[in-house]
């Protein structure tokens, strides 16, 4: 791993990502951290009465379909330009997602930290490369 000598980021900073994208949630974390803990202790509850539980309980698969399903949704309202719907479904859509990131043993410290390797990794430019998938 290569540690910079000093500011990697065009603003000074020794990363581009100093500036939290999501507000802090009450001194709890941003919110996609709050969001996880829940998740964790919602899988331990009882799937009678906890929908985290139940569908956790289902297992990967249908985790996983009901991921697709709110991108599907989420796709649909962008598509549709209805600004409501689109936050709406992206937010089960990210409920979702961190639920099947849960089921599959996939931390979402991993997932940021491909993204700021991606986000890091140069060009053969030169440039830093911006690719979403």
């Amino acid at each position: 791993m290569v540690e910079p000598a000093g500011p990697a980021c065009h603003t000074g900073e020794r990363s581009c990502f100093h500036k939290l994208l999501t507000p802090p949630c009450e001194g709890r974390g941003t919110f996609p951290g709050v969001l996880w803990r829940y998740l964790e202790k919602r899988r331990l509850d009882d799937p009678a009465e906890s929908y985290t539980a139940r569908l956790l309980s289902k297992g990967l698969r249908r985790v996983a379909q009901k991921v697709g399903e709110e991108g599907v949704e989420t796709a649909l309202a962008v598509a549709a330009g209805d600004r409501k719907e689109t936050i709406c479904e992206a937010a089960d859509l990210l409920y979702h997602l961190e639920a099947a990131l849960l089921a599959s043993g996939v931390s979402p410290r991993e997932i940021y930290a491909e993204l700021e390797r991606r986000h890091d990794k140069p060009s053969p430019q030169g440039q830093s490369t911006e690719r979403p998938s």
